[in-house]
């Protein structure tokens, strides 16, 4: 989902107060979606998995310990999920049909939830940056 969000121009300094502004937002962001996505997969499931179409239930944690961020270079973008166990993941996030196995998402409700937030942080970060 794009959030559109005007800029007034107001020359180099105001540029260089905006990426840096956008970079911390972006850093702040990425933690807030760590965070929620981990949360989504903390429901212990004590042997019993979850219905289909709702998160997984915690059976072991390594679903839920395997989740990381990255951030890119420059500070502009970042991803979060599953860093060594991508396969299981993807199997989770939408489904197996050869297998049999239903979708259990969670990233995806855990970027909805932390969408709003995310798009507060951004935009404060800008209007914060048009006022150095």
């Amino acid at each position: 989902m794009a959030t559109n969000i005007t800029v007034k121009w107001r020359g180099n300094k105001y540029s260089r107060n905006v990426h840096v502004a956008m970079v911390k937002a972006i850093q702040r962001c990425t933690m807030k979606m760590d965070e929620f996505t981990k949360d989504t997969l903390g429901v212990a499931g004590n042997g019993v998995p979850s219905a289909p179409g709702t998160p997984p239930h915690k059976q072991t944690g390594y679903l839920r310990n395997s989740i990381g961020f990255e951030i890119a270079p420059d500070g502009l973008s970042s991803k979060v999920g599953p860093r060594d166990l991508m396969k299981y993941g993807r199997v989770h996030e939408f489904g197996d049909p050869e297998s049999g196995l239903p979708a259990r998402p969670f990233l995806g409700p855990a970027f909805q939830r932390a969408l709003p937030i995310m798009q507060q942080k951004i935009r404060d970060a800008l209007k914060k940056a048009g006022t150095k």
